[in-house]
């Protein structure tokens, strides 16, 4: 998602005008309908498809730099499309999640082959100081869904599948909401949670 703020920004502080990057011609459509503004494309084609005279406030990428094929080379050419003073924000699977150590090759975020690169705190700092954008802060954090997923996996083994469609039966749930709060409790906090969001701000 895109963002750029309207001429009667400072009048509404919530005046804003959302715009994206969708690459399925149907989704484009229908967000369209509902008044966003869409470009088709990946996030590879955003300087080929956005207007170069347009600067964007927030840039958001989410669940996205994981399945990128460079994703530095992404992250540098979206920042051309910031304001001065703009921010980029990206979350992605944490390669320092605990819950490796809990569901080892069953860790639903290794996802082979559509996550291609897995970030830390460390490296998405770098990511950010490689693209030339001032690192506002990182964190992590950790969703009860995503555990249900690991949870699901670890139970039927590394060569099984789990489609997002599924709906995970109650001891399932149980399981993961308990390991959600613990990771509330005491990862998430120390970077070790089961998501990062980096928040960026070109400078």
């Amino acid at each position: 998602m895109l963002r750029w703020s309207s001429p009667q920004r400072d009048r509404q502080a919530h005046d804003w005008r959302t715009c994206g990057l969708e690459p399925n011609s149907k989704a484009c459509e229908i967000s369209r309908n509902a008044g966003h503004q869409i470009w088709q494309g990946f996030a590879e084609d955003a300087l080929f498809v956005i207007p170069e005279d347009r600067k964007f406030d927030v840039i958001h990428l989410g669940q996205t730099i994981e399945h990128l094929g460079d994703p530095l080379t992404v992250v540098r050419r979206l920042r051309t499309l910031l304001k001065v003073g703009g921010k980029m924000v990206l979350s992605t699977p944490n390669l320092n999640s605990t819950q490796i150590d809990l569901f080892g090759p069953t860790w639903s975020h290794w996802h082979p082959p559509y996550h291609r690169f897995l970030f830390s705190p460390k490296s998405m700092r770098l990511l950010g100081e490689l693209a030339d954008l001032k690192v506002s802060h990182i964190r992590s954090y950790s969703h009860p869904y995503w555990t249900s997923m690991s949870v699901q996996l670890n139970r039927l083994g590394v060569a099984a599948a789990v489609p997002h469609t599924i709906e995970f039966s109650r001891d399932i749930v149980t399981e993961a909401s308990t390991i959600s709060f613990w990771s509330r409790l005491l990862w998430n906090w120390r970077g070790k949670g089961d998501y990062l969001v980096a928040v960026y701000q070109k400078r």
